[in-house]
């Protein structure tokens, strides 16, 4: 979750959203983010960890990874978490907020690391609410 911690400590000064919805609202999109990183640099171990999370959290033995991202989903809906988009999120210098957190302490802590370029894509994907489960399909 180091990207969601990064990214939220950028938006937070942006957005007048509290924290702990930021991270939440980035949380499935920066797990997404992490498993297509992972797949293009064959980090097996780490697609692993999605898979047991997404058993735990589904309870489905069978469960891959992006079962656990649609069922975290679904609990921000249930929560009714309010979106970003509500907060101004796609109103946002996507570019200026990805070098921002490309600075912060939290993103070092990430599974992997990430370029400013995924930072953008899991905004940009965020703003146009793409469905997780849709572009982890595509790519």
């Amino acid at each position: 979750m180091g990207a969601a911690h990064g990214l939220a400590a950028a938006l937070g000064g942006m957005l007048d959203a509290p924290h702990g919805v930021i991270t939440a609202q980035l949380a499935p999109y920066v797990m997404a983010e992490n498993i297509l990183a992972a797949r293009d640099a064959g980090r097996i171990s780490l697609l692993n960890r999605y898979r047991q999370l997404a058993c735990i959290l589904t309870g489905r033995h069978n469960a891959e990874p992006s079962d656990g991202i649609i069922w975290v989903q679904r609990i921000l809906k249930r929560l009714e978490i309010p979106s970003l988009c509500e907060y101004g999120l796609c109103d946002s210098a996507f570019e200026q907020v990805a070098k921002q957190a490309m600075k912060s302490s939290s993103i070092k802590g990430n599974a992997l690391p990430l370029s400013e370029e995924r930072l953008i894509s899991i905004l940009d994907r965020m703003c146009h609410q793409v469905a997780v489960s849709d572009f982890l399909v595509m790519e």
